[in-house]
């Protein structure tokens, strides 16, 4: 039998490249969801109040933390997803950002981009709706960022 001393480590990594916005100091997930999904306080906190948890806690107050928690997973669960904006953010990643996904690879899938092509007026013209579902200004121009972030 072997034994093994030190750090050993199974996580994966996942890399992207995603066209869009980086929102450097914007970690609230409240936020961005509702200009992303144009939901209002409202939606959030019923379907909040739908989760497992919540519904075998009737009693329990919500607050702004469980909002943001619930938010973060939604934000998880849309990068994970084939929704038309994604949020990247996390370790790795300095800020947030929010955009369409042009390619996205996981290390324990074997590490290999899709072949794929992309229309830039297109890509300018979902840039443009973004640019106003998040209130971005009108000088800021999307960029297209690449990064590795941890699994």
């Amino acid at each position: 039998m072997k034994l093994r001393i030190g750090f050993v480590s199974n996580s994966s990594t996942s890399s992207f490249i995603i066209c869009g916005f980086k929102l450097e100091s914007d970690t609230d997930y409240a936020r961005i969801v509702k200009k992303l999904l144009n939901f209002t306080d409202e939606d959030l906190i019923d379907q909040l109040k739908e989760t497992q948890w919540f519904r075998n806690n009737p009693d329990k107050e919500i607050m702004d933390d469980d909002i943001e928690g619930y938010c973060y997973k939604i934000i998880q669960d849309s990068s994970s997803s084939e929704n038309e904006f994604v949020v990247e953010t996390g370790e790795g990643i300095d800020g947030t950002i929010v955009g369409l996904r042009l390619a996205k690879v996981d290390s324990e899938l074997g590490g290999a981009i899709d072949n794929s092509e992309h229309d830039i007026v297109d890509l300018q013209n979902k840039m443009d709706v973004l640019k106003e579902k998040l209130d971005i200004s009108e000088d800021i121009s999307p960029k297209v960022y690449t990064g590795t972030t941890a699994c």
